[in-house]
């Protein structure tokens, strides 16, 4: 199927454009998440270290941490988070949203080995408890220079999803739109880019069809004024070159008509191009009959076919 030029240049434009657009939404939407994702980081590391001040006094007094519980609770309720307190030897005395009697020893947990070793560090994996996919922030709970506990904080990475669910969609809208009034500035200005282009094909059909060559563009000066204007004085250049080329074929017709002596032009192969009246009387044949014919043909006479073959050899 044959594409105009002007759905061409509309097709490139929309395809760079969607191309481009696309590639900015999923840099955008990447971005943000990962800047999200680090901003959340930093706040779970805030929490816990915040949580770990108040908590090393507490953590100094004997089980059950009635004290340090009270204050766990506390802060998970407020935050809306999850808050784990466990002790150098991995055990679990604090969990705000499961039994810490029923989980599983975290001393072998990445983000608890790092905490031992005094820094704080973030994991994100599958809690064993939950079974979901949670962003862990831990930090050591310090007396002195000593490691008595670590305070973690977790969040589910699926409710980091939900909240970048509503920036992902805000951007796709974004970018929608910006694609949908591109493909409109790109239809826009195809239109405008092929108009002239239009109007100076109908030019020359007319000018082809022999009418005087007007200007349609009057003075513009870009490329499509100076392409028309130079096809207009081509085209006047031809025009009188090819009138002054039927004058003189009108006046070479008109004396080989009146002469008496008969003549016959033959190209190259020996085929008749032309042959005057008096030609046509002395070989018997008219003009039909003659034109595109081979000379032999035509005269039926060796001798005549004779001279041109000479002719033709000695140039």
């Amino acid at each position: 199927m044959r594409v105009n030029f002007r759905w061409r240049v509309a097709i490139t434009y929309v395809g760079l454009l969607i191309f481009a657009m696309g590639g900015l939404g999923w840099f955008l939407s990447n971005y943000f998440y990962q800047s999200y994702l680090e901003t959340v980081r930093s706040q779970l590391f805030s929490e816990a270290r915040l949580l770990a001040n108040q908590a090393a006094p507490l953590l100094q007094e004997n089980p059950p941490y009635t004290q340090l519980t009270r204050l766990a609770t506390s802060e998970a309720s407020q935050l809306n988070e999850r808050v784990t307190l466990i002790l150098p030897n991995g055990k679990v005395i604090y969990d705000s949203v499961a039994d810490p009697a029923q989980m599983e020893n975290h001393l072998n947990r990445p983000e608890v080995q790092k905490a031992l070793q005094g820094q704080a560090d973030s994991e994100i994996r599958q809690s064993n408890t939950l079974k979901i996919r949670e962003l862990y922030a831990a930090t050591p709970i310090l007396s002195g220079s000593q490691v008595i506990g670590i305070s973690r904080m977790a969040v589910s990475l699926q409710q980091i999803d939900d909240r970048m669910a509503v920036i992902r969609q805000t951007i796709l809208a974004a970018v929608s739109a910006a694609i949908i009034l591109a493909i409109l500035l790109a239809l826009a200005l195809s239109s405008y880019t092929t108009y002239p282009l239009k109007q100076l094909t109908k030019y020359v059909v007319r000018v082809g069809r022999g009418e005087r060559a007007l200007s349609i563009f009057g003075t513009r000066n870009d490329e499509i004024g100076q392409l028309e204007q130079a096809f207009t004085e081509m085209s006047s250049q031809l025009k009188t070159q090819i009138d002054e080329l039927q004058k003189e074929r009108g006046t070479l017709t008109a004396v080989l008509a009146n002469m008496t002596d008969g003549i016959l032009i033959v190209d190259q192969p020996g085929n008749v191009q032309l042959i005057n009246l008096a030609a046509q009387h002395m070989f018997r044949v008219n003009e039909t009959e003659a034109l595109g014919h081979s000379l032999i043909e035509v005269v039926r006479n060796h001798q005549v076919a004779g001279l041109w073959r000479k002719s033709q050899a000695t140039g």
